[in-house]
């Protein structure tokens, strides 16, 4: 039975190479420049044109707890005293505070401060 290595020679094993050669080799590699973006627009069309949908979701068909309801107001300087409130409401409840925010143009901690001052001022 014959081996598929018998017809190498020794000749042809290959020789480890110096330090400084290898610093020859890699001197003589050069770097590439970055690598063009693809065309979405472009690969959309293409998409659609072969019969391919999209898999990303349209913002109405996200649920309400993911879509965008308002912009937060950019935040202030904080204060030193102050505490964390983390609470877990349904999507309805937060689309609501954050339109209540969004409409009276306040902060959550100002809109909280708000709705705290009519919930006292109603209950006196």
């Amino acid at each position: 039975m014959s081996d598929f290595l018998d017809g190498l020679k020794q000749d042809d094993e290959e020789q480890p190479t110096s330090d400084s050669s290898l610093r020859a080799i890699a001197s003589t590699i050069r770097p590439t420049g970055p690598k063009p973006r693809p065309n979405v627009e472009l690969s959309d069309a293409m998409a659609v044109r072969n019969g391919f949908s999209s898999r990303e979701p349209t913002s109405s068909e996200l649920p309400l707890s993911f879509q965008r309801v308002g912009r937060r107001r950019t935040a202030r300087p904080t204060q030193l005293d102050r505490k964390q409130l983390s609470v877990y409401m349904t999507p309805e409840l937060y689309a609501d505070f954050l339109a209540y925010a969004d409409r009276k143009r306040l902060t959550y901690s100002e809109a909280i401060q708000d709705l705290l001052y009519l919930a006292k001022s109603v209950g006196s």
